[in-house]
């Protein structure tokens, strides 16, 4: 949602995935949906009456350092009051907005995406990719020495180093059947018998500046025809030259993306972008049925893949980040 409700106060919205596993893994991410917003509506709200009048606070740099932590300091408040009593957890990856400024988090094999629309004048316009969250899977070095260094096991599937086929897991012992049991993921929320060999509800967290985006991909299209990837590390790809047109900030729509693995594991991340960007900003289809699309594509490949036998949890949530400067 947004928050407008006063000239000072900058717009805000919140969206993210949280997919539970494990026995209670449903009570967990239930609660973590219901839990989030308050709680870190609650914490930002402190810090802002703390440092109403802290000079300091103007550096933006260190107001970004700060609510990174302030996101840290709820994920962590998140685990351990959830109820993963015996055994559940959840994924949580979601987008921040505040005003100009994106702030994503990521625990978990969930992932948030940050894209670029580009209007140029034209009924399809151009979508690009700026930010994907990685997933946080056990084989990934800094997580599997962490692992390792606590105790615990990581299990690799047979060929797994030649072909990266297969999924890895955090190996632990189960505390409701006794049994040893693998996690598909280094970071999460609850899954406290994985959190005592290395599994963390730490989040990765990245930040962004809207006006910044804006102004590497504006200076992109019309001074060489590229547009920025990445603004935190100048990585650019190649767009279609601008022909002569002179683009404006106006053109260029900034909109997130937080979906589970369940999605993932069969939609490209560049269909998904393009397919959101078309549901928000073109008049072909509505974002509800593009959504739908994107959902009924992925059961289709369950459906294919496991024959009906199985299918793993499917949301998506998206936002347009549009700023309400009035």
């Amino acid at each position: 949602s947004s928050s407008n409700t006063a000239s000072t106060r900058p717009t805000v919205r919140l969206i993210g995935a949280f997919d539970g596993h494990a026995r209670y893994g449903e009570k967990v991410s239930e609660y973590v949906v219901k839990t989030l917003p308050a709680l870190l509506g609650k914490k930002l709200v402190e810090y802002d009456t703390k440092h109403a009048k802290d000079e300091e606070v103007a550096d933006q740099q260190k107001r970004d350092n700060d609510i990174s932590h302030i996101l840290h300091a709820t994920f962590l408040e998140l685990d351990a009051t959830s109820p993963a009593e015996p055994s559940g957890g959840c994924t949580a990856s979601m987008v921040l907005q505040l005003g100009q400024k994106i702030y994503i988090a990521n625990a978990g094999d969930s992932r948030s995406f940050i894209g670029v629309h580009i209007k140029n004048g034209s009924n399809e316009g151009v979508t690009k990719l700026i930010l994907g969250t990685r997933e946080d899977k056990p084989h990934l070095p800094i997580e599997r020495e962490r692992v390792e260094h606590m105790g615990g096991t990581v299990y690799l599937p047979n060929g797994f180093l030649e072909s990266g086929k297969g999924t890895t897991r955090v190996l632990y012992k189960d505390p409701n059947t006794g049994n040893t049991s693998g996690l598909a993921m280094s970071r999460s929320i609850g899954d406290w018998g994985a959190g005592e060999v290395g599994c963390i509800p730490d989040p990765l967290i990245d930040i962004l500046d809207m006006k910044e985006i804006r102004k590497r991909v504006l200076d992109g299209l019309n001074n060489n025809g590229e547009v920025e990837i990445n603004p935190a590390t100048g990585e650019s790809m190649p767009s279609n030259k601008n022909q002569g047109v002179t683009y404006t900030e106006e053109a260029i729509k900034v909109f997130a993306i937080s979906a589970t693995d369940g999605l993932l594991d069969y939609l490209p991340e560049t269909a998904i972008v393009n397919h959101v960007a078309k549901g928000l900003y073109e008049q072909q289809t509505h974002p509800l049925l593009a959504i739908e699309d994107l959902i009924n594509a992925a059961a289709k490949g369950w459906q294919e893949k496991q024959g009906g036998r199985y299918r793993d949890d499917i949301a998506i949530a998206v936002a347009d980040l549009e700023v309400d400067e009035s």
